[in-house]
């Protein structure tokens, strides 16, 4: 059985997401700060996160470390 407060961060998950979605940028970033913490703040409370969530948080990710590395002097 889903917590309350479980099922209130996967509401507020899927709204990043689709934020996400419309964002570039830095706001990008930020946001993928935020769904980074639900999907912490979802394992704390015993919950498996959904696949959409972790998916989405892997590619932020590699494109973080993407840009890192297109900003590294030559």
């Amino acid at each position: 059985m889903v917590h309350a407060e479980t099922e209130q961060l996967i509401r507020k998950g899927d709204r990043l997401v689709g934020l996400i979605a419309a964002a570039n940028g830095a706001e990008r970033y930020s946001l993928h700060q935020d769904l980074h913490r639900v999907i912490t703040n979802i394992r704390l409370h015993g919950a498996t996160v959904p696949l959409r969530f972790r998916d989405l948080d892997l590619e932020l990710l590699e494109e973080e470390i993407e840009d890192r590395f297109d900003n590294l002097p030559v």
